[in-house]
């Protein structure tokens, strides 16, 4: 955990430096801002957006998330074109662990982030076990957008632009809850559908739909980090 923290405290010191990067940084708060001003004055302004609320700050938590994920992406990027990666294939820690520490604080910040944007919310308020499942399957997306604009960039450009697509891929499915119904599982290939779904699942108060929602999207998210991390071993040689 304490050379969790280092890498993740190396990675703020990075993204910092450059400029160009720092508002990411600061977008998190700025999120659960918006979540607490713009959504409850859209819907007292529009009421008939108020059925597609659970899928808005969904949308909301994931933004915000899905920001450590591409600090931490960037910074995989920098060690890649630094030769650090190269070391740490040599290294007496094992590349997979080398991986892993990497993404855990990004992860566990994430998943604090989600934590206190489900609870703390004008939609309505999550707590104890849902909760609980809800930061931990949003969480995933951190490491699943980092390991993957590692793996898959060669530079910062092409970093970015594999952000951009990856980010509108994980909100194409928000796309599904104001298309008519039946429609919206054809969305359910990508992972955010079912997290996203569940949200509404729990809104409405279908409790187990949530739980079987929460399962099959985290278990899609754990298959995706695995790819991964097998992708940017194989691609950092």
């Amino acid at each position: 955990m304490i050379r969790s923290l280092q890498f993740f405290a190396h990675d703020l010191r990075i993204t910092w430096r450059d400029g160009s990067n720092r508002i990411f940084l600061l977008l998190p708060p700025l999120f659960i801002l918006l979540l607490h001003t713009a959504l409850p004055l859209a819907i007292e302004t529009y009421p008939e957006i108020t059925p597609y609320a659970p899928a808005i700050l969904a949308w909301i938590v994931i933004q915000g998330g899905i920001l450590f994920g591409f600090v931490t992406g960037f910074t995989l990027l920098d060690e890649k074109d630094n030769g650090l990666i190269a070391v740490y294939k040599i290294s007496p820690i094992p590349f997979y662990r080398f991986l892993f520490l990497k993404i855990l604080v990004p992860y566990a910040a994430t998943v604090l982030y989600a934590l206190v944007a489900f609870h703390f919310n004008p939609v309505f308020s999550l707590s104890g076990l849902p909760l609980v499942v809800a930061g931990l399957t949003f969480g995933l997306l951190t490491p699943v957008m980092a390991l993957l604009i590692g793996a898959l960039g060669r530079n910062k450009i092409e970093g970015l632009t594999y952000f951009k697509a990856l980010d509108l891929l994980i909100l194409i499915p928000l796309l599904a809850f104001f298309l008519p119904e039946g429609w919206e599982w054809s969305f359910s290939i990508l992972p955010t559908f079912w997290s996203v779904s569940a949200i509404e699942q729990i809104n409405l108060g279908e409790t187990n739909h949530f739980f079987l929602y929460m399962a099959i999207g985290a278990v899609f998210q754990v298959g995706l980090v695995v790819l991964g991390m097998q992708l940017f071993r194989k691609r950092s040689r």
